[in-house]
C-alpha cells in the first residue's frame, strides 16, 4: 500500500509527490522526513511548471534505472535494475514500474523464468520494454547467444504484469518501431547486410486486443552498386509506417565526378502489411561527405506531411599553424595539423507521394554555440527542442527552433543532476530521473516546456483545433451534430470519428464511427467541420462519453498529407439531463428485426437447437449494444418470411419488457435506438458482432404489426372478387341445366385453390422450419402422385371397358388430358366431365357406375391423406411461426379446413344423394345419363320422348 503526500500548502503547479511503503522500517522514515525537506527547498527554488514525484524501492535490491518507454498519454514505463560491479550484468529479474499522469505508481510481479540467462549480460540490445497499447506491453529478449543465428523474442504481458505470449521477431538483433495508432501495433526491424532490411509488422487482433499476431515480413533491398548506411522507421499518414534509407554509392571504374554518392530514399508500408511502395528519391549530393546520418524522421501533426534531421558530416581541414623556426635536420618534432570534423544537419521535408518540399539547413544554435548538441527532440505542436549536453553540474538545458528551423528561445532545463530523461508529447513536458546518493528510491522530475508566456491553449490536446462544439457538456438529448473548427484549409480522408461511451466499471461501448469521406460529414469554407451525430449515439441521460478523431480524418487541403486527430479519453463529453419516471408506466412491446440474405440462408440451416442458440446469442449481442438489461429482451421464438418483401427474407420477433427504475431506457427509447443503430450498421457496433451484422439495414426495426394489414386487405379483396366469380358461374350453369350437378363448381374451384395454397406453402414458408418443411412436402407429393395414379387409371380402364365413354373421348381428348391433369390435385375433379354442366357435351362423359365408385373412394382418403395432416401443419406453423399475418399461411389454413368440411359433406351427399354404394360389385341396375341421342333405324320407328324434345342441345345419330 503507498500514501501520497501532497504539498497543499504550495500553488497547484508546485506540488511534490512523496510514496512510501507503510511497512518500510524506522530508516524509511527517517529517509521520508529528509527528502521531504530537501525536496521542499528545491520547490522553491523551482519553476512554477516544475513537478517532483519519489517513489521507494526495497533497499536489498539496490535498483538503479535500467531503461524507460514514455506512451503517447504519458505513461512512462520504467525497468529498474541492480547491476554487478562492473556493470557488466544485471540481476535476472524484471522490474518493472508504471507511473500513470496521476503520478500513481504501479509496480509489475513479471515472471521471466523463460528468458535464458545469458540476456542479462547483453545490456545494449535486450529489454527493449514497450508499451503497445492499453492492454499490453512488449519486452524483448533473445534466444541463443550467437549474433547471427540468435532469435529476437517478444514476451507479451498486460498491465498487470501477467504473461500473455510469446512471439518471434525475426532473426538477429533488431529495432522495434511502435506505431502511433494502437490498432497498428509494432514493427521490428534489422539490417541484414549492407543491402537488406529484413522488417516484420504485428498487430492486436481486432477481436482480442491482448492478442498479437504476425500480418507480414518480409525484406527490402537496394542496389548492390550502394550500402545502406542508415535508415529510420516512421508512422504513415494511413496508419502503416514508412522507411527513410541513407545510402552511399559504392565508386567503380567508371566513376565519374558528376554523379551522386549520397542518396536518401523513402518507401511506405501501408498498415496491412500487404503494398510496399517503391522508393522515392528524397535527397542526393555528389559531395563525398565523410558521413551523412539520418537521427529521426515522424510524421508533422499539421498536415505538412514528414520531417527528417539530416546530420552531414565534413572533414575541414585545421587552421595553419604559425610560423615555427626551423629546426635543424634531425632534431625535434614536426608539427601536423589535425582536421577538424563539422556536423551540419538539414531538415529535410517530404509528402507521401515523395515529393520533397523543403531541404532547409539548421545554421542556428542558440545563444551558446559552444556547448554539444546531445539530442534533436520533434515536439508535439512542431518546431524542435534541441538538448545540450549535460553541463559541469549534471544539468540539461536547451533552445527551440521552428518548423522552418528558426530560433525561438531558449530552454532553461532541469535545476537538477539528471541522468535519464525523456519526453512526454501530450501536454510537451519533459521528465527526468534525478541523481540519487543512495539506490533504494528515485525521483522524477518533470518540466512543462510553453512556460507563462507562451500561449498554448490546445483544444483537446489537438494545435490544429481552435473550438469545437458542444465542448464537455450536453444540455438536451437531440443532439444532432458536432462541429469542429480547425485553424487551416482542410479536405476530408479516410481517417474515421468515434464516438465511446465509458461506464464505471470502465467498459467503453463504441456508439457510432465513420470515416471523414462519408455522407454524414461536410464542411464550411474549408476550416469547419460538421459531423452528424446518431440519434442512438447521446441517448443515455448522465451518461460519460469521449470522442475520438484518427490521424487523416481530415487532410491538409494545401498538401493532401494527414493532420493529427484526438487521442482516446481526451475530449470527454457528459449528458446532461433525467429520465422522466413516465416510461416506467409503459407497458412492454414486441418488435420485428429482419436478417439479410446472409442470415436468411444461415438460419435456415439450423436445427430447431441451433435456432434457439442462434436466438440467445443474438439477443446478448443486442443487450451489449443498445445497451440493456438482458433480462428485458426474450425470444418470442417465432420468425417468418417477409410477406412484403421480394427477396423472402426472414423476420425474426423480439419481446422486450417494461422498464423499472433499475433497468432503463424506455421501451421507446430502446426501439428508436435499436433502429438507428441497425439502420446505421456499417458505422455502428451492429457490423462488428457477428449475429447482429446478420440484421437488415434496410429494414431496421419495428413494431409488430396487428393482423389486419394492407397485404391481408388486398388478398380479401381478390379472394372476395373470385368467390363471387365462382358464385355467378354457378347460377349460369344452373339456369343452363338445374338437373347437373352443378355444385361441383365450388368444389372444382376450392380444390384447386386449395392445391396452389399448399404449393406456395411449401415454396415460401415451410422450408423455413426442418420440421414443417418435410412432413409438407410428403403430404404434398404423396397425394399427388396418389390422385395422378388413381385419375389415369380410371381414364383408361373405362376407354378400354366402356365403349360409349370411348366414342365419346374420341372426341374430348384434350378435356379428359387436362382434367386427368387436374385430378392430380383431388380425383374428385374427374367428377366434373359426367356433371352435364349447362348442357355441354364437354361435361356429359358417359362413365360408369365403377368408375363412379372409385372416385367417391379415391375422394374420401384424400381427406386424410392431404387435407387433414395439411390443416395440422398449418395450425402448427401459424402457432409457432406467424409474426406478420400473411395471407399464403392464413388462407391456406382456412381453405385446408373448408376442404375438409366440403369434402365430408360432399361424400355424404354422393353415397346418399346418388346412392353411391359402398362396393362396386353390388349389382345396382345402371340408369345411363340422358345423351339426348336419337337413333334411326331403316327398319324401325323414331321414338322420340317429349322430355328430349325440350333439350336444346339434341343430336341426331343415323345408323
Amino acid at each position: 500500500m503507498y500514501i501520497i503526500i501532497n504539498s497543499s500548502h504550495l500553488p497547484l503547479q508546485q506540488r511534490r509527490l512523496i510514496i512510501h511503503n507503510n511497512h518500510c522500517h524506522l530508516l524509511y522514515f527517517i529517509i521520508l522526513i529528509f527528502l521531504f525537506f530537501n525536496n521542499f527547498i528545491l520547490l522553491c527554488n523551482a519553476q512554477q511548471h516544475d513537478t517532483y514525484l519519489t517513489h521507494f524501492e526495497d533497499p536489498s535490491k539496490g535498483l538503479t534505472i535500467f531503461d524507460s518507454y514514455t506512451y503517447r498519454d504519458g505513461t512512462i514505463l520504467l525497468q529498474l535494475a541492480h547491476f554487478n560491479e562492473d556493470e557488466s550484468c544485471i540481476d535476472p529479474n524484471l522490474n518493472l514500474d508504471i507511473v500513470f499522469p496521476n503520478g500513481a505508481i504501479k509496480p509489475l510481479n513479471v515472471s521471466s523464468y523463460q528468458i535464458p540467462i545469458y540476456n542479462y549480460c547483453m545490456l545494449d540490445d535486450v529489454f527493449i520494454n514497450s508499451i503497445i497499447n492499453e492492454d499490453t506491453i512488449l519486452i524483448t529478449y533473445f534466444y541463443g547467444d550467437n549474433a547471427a543465428t540468435t532469435i529476437h523474442m517478444g514476451m507479451i504481458i498486460d498491465w498487470d504484469g501477467n504473461w500473455l505470449q510469446n512471439i518471434e521477431l525475426g532473426i538477429g538483433i533488431g529495432k522495434i518501431n511502435i506505431n502511433i495508432n494502437d490498432d497498428s501495433g509494432f514493427m521490428w526491424t534489422r539490417q541484414v547486410n549492407d543491402t537488406t532490411i529484413a522488417w516484420s509488422q504485428f498487430i492486436p487482433s481486432p477481436s482480442k486486443p491482448t492478442e498479437i499476431k504476425k500480418i507480414g515480413s518480409g525484406f527490402i533491398s537496394i542496389s548492390p552498386l550502394s550500402i545502406i548506411t542508415s535508415f529510420q522507421m516512421f508512422t504513415s499518414s494511413d496508419g502503416g509506417n514508412g522507411f527513410t534509407l541513407v545510402t552511399k554509392i559504392q565508386k567503380s571504374t567508371d566513376y565519374y565526378i558528376t554523379d551522386p554518392i549520397w542518396e536518401v530514399h523513402a518507401i511506405f508500408l501501408d498498415k496491412d502489411a500487404d503494398r510496399i511502395s517503391p522508393p522515392y528519391l528524397l535527397y542526393q549530393t555528389s559531395v563525398d561527405w565523410a558521413d551523412l546520418v539520418l537521427e529521426f524522421c515522424r510524421k508533422t501533426t499539421d498536415g505538412g506531411g514528414y520531417n527528417c534531421l539530416l546530420s552531414i558530416k565534413n572533414n575541414e581541414p585545421a587552421p595553419k599553424q604559425p610560423n615555427q623556426p626551423k629546426q635543424p635536420k634531425g632534431k625535434g618534432k614536426t608539427v601536423t595539423s589535425t582536421p577538424i570534423t563539422i556536423t551540419t544537419r538539414y531538415r529535410l521535408s517530404f509528402l507521401s507521394s515523395g515529393s520533397v518540399t523543403s531541404v532547409k539547413k539548421l545554421s542556428n544554435f542558440g545563444n551558446n554555440p559552444n556547448r554539444n548538441i546531445e539530442r534533436f527532440i520533434p515536439l508535439y505542436s512542431g518546431g524542435f527542442l534541441i538538448v545540450y549536453n549535460a553541463d559541469e553540474f549534471g544539468r540539461r538545458s536547451g533552445f527551440f527552433l521552428t518548423q522552418e528551423g528558426e530560433y525561438v528561445g531558449v530552454w532553461e532545463g532541469f535545476n537538477n543532476d539528471i541522468y535519464h530523461y525523456s519526453y512526454l508529447e501530450h501536454n510537451e513536458t519533459m521528465w527526468g530521473m534525478i541523481v540519487q546518493n543512495a539506490p533504494y528510491y528515485w525521483t522524477i522530475t518533470t518540466d512543462r516546456l510553453h512556460d507563462k508566456d507562451v500561449v498554448h491553449n490546445y483544444e483537446h490536446r489537438n494545435p490544429n483545433i481552435v473550438e469545437t462544439t458542444p465542448n464537455n457538456i450536453i444540455m438536451k438529448k437531440d443532439l444532432d451534430k458536432i462541429i469542429i473548427n480547425y485553424n487551416k484549409p482542410v479536405i476530408f480522408s479516410f481517417g474515421n470519428i468515434s464516438i465511446y461511451q465509458v461506464f464505471d466499471d470502465g467498459k467503453e461501448l463504441l456508439r457510432q464511427t465513420y470515416p471523414g469521406r462519408s455522407k454524414y460529414t461536410s464542411t464550411i469554407n474549408d476550416t469547419i467541420v460538421n459531423i452528424k451525430v446518431l440519434s442512438s449515439t447521446f441517448s443515455n441521460p448522465e451518461a460519460n462519453y469521449f470522442i475520438t478523431i484518427d490521424d487523416g480524418f481530415v487532410n491538409s487541403k494545401q498538401y493532401n498529407e494527414a493532420i493529427m486527430g484526438i487521442n482516446k479519453k481526451v475530449w470527454f463529453i457528459n449528458t446532461s439531463w433525467n429520465e422522466p419516471d413516465s416510461c416506467l408506466r409503459k407497458t412492454s412491446a414486441t418488435i420485428l428485426l429482419r436478417l439479410n440474405a446472409e442470415g436468411t440462408k444461415y438460419i435456415n440451416g439450423l436445427s430447431s437447437d441451433g435456432f434457439k442458440i442462434f436466438y440467445n446469442d443474438l439477443m446478448n449481442e443486442l443487450s451489449e449494444i443498445i445497451p440493456v438489461d438482458r433480462s428485458r429482451l426474450s425470444d418470442t421464438g417465432k420468425f417468418q418470411s417477409d410477406p412484403f418483401d421480394s427477396n423472402q427474407f426472414t423476420i425474426l420477433q423480439v419481446e422486450i419488457s417494461q422498464p423499472t427504475k433499475l433497468t432503463k431506457p424506455c421501451v421507446k427509447d430502446i426501439i428508436s435506438n435499436l433502429d438507428s443503430l441497425i439502420r446505421n450498421k456499417d458505422f455502428t457496433l451492429i457490423s462488428h458482432y457477428p449475429l447482429t451484422n446478420l440484421l437488415d439495414e434496410d429494414f431496421g426495426t419495428t413494431i409488430t404489426p396487428d393482423g389486419w394489414n394492407a397485404k391481408m386487405k388486398l388478398s380479401l379483396i381478390f379472394f372476395s372478387g373470385g368467390a363471387i366469380l365462382i358464385i355467378v358461374i354457378f347460377f349460369i350453369v344452373r339456369y343452363r341445366n338445374p338437373q347437373a350437378r352443378n355444385i361441383l363448381i365450388f368444389s372444382f374451384a376450392l380444390i384447386i385453390l386449395d392445391f396452389i395454397l399448399d404449393i406456395a406453402f411449401v415454396i415460401y414458408y415451410a422450408q423455413q422450419v426442418l420440421s414443417f418443411f418435410i412432413p409438407s412436402i410428403l403430404f404434398l407429393v404423396g397425394p399427388i402422385g396418389f390422385n395422378s395414379i388413381l385419375a389415369l387409371y380410371i381414364i383408361l380402364k373405362e376407354k378400354y371397358t366402356n365403349e360409349k365413354f370411348s366414342k365419346w373421348l374420341m372426341n374430348n381428348t384434350k378435356l379428359v388430358s387436362m382434367f386427368t391433369i387436374l385430378s392430380s390435385a383431388d380425383v374428385a375433379i374427374l367428377n366434373m366431365i359426367s356433371s352435364r354442366l349447362a348442357n355441354l357435351r364437354y361435361f356429359c362423359a358417359p362413365i360408369s357406375k365403377e368408375a363412379e365408385v372409385k372416385i367417391f373412394w379415391g375422394s374420401f382418403a384424400n381427406i386424410f391423406i392431404e387435407d387433414v395432416p395439411q390443416f395440422i401443419i398449418r395450425i402448427m406453423y401459424l402457432q409457432r411461426n406467424s409474426i406478420i399475418y400473411d395471407p399464403i399461411p392464413i388462407f391456406s389454413l382456412i381453405s385446408a379446413g373448408i376442404s375438409i368440411i366440403f369434402s365430408l359433406i360432399g361424400r355424404t351427399f354422393d353415397a346418399l344423394y346418388y346412392k353411391i354404394p359402398f362396393s362396386e360389385r353390388q349389382n345396382i341396375k345402371h340408369e345411363e345419363p340422358p345423351t339426348n341421342v336419337i337413333e334411326i333405324n331403316s327398319n324401325k320407328s323414331i321414338e322420340i320422348s317429349e322430355d328430349q324434345l325440350r333439350k336444346d342441345d339434341d343430336t341426331i345419330e343415323i345408323t
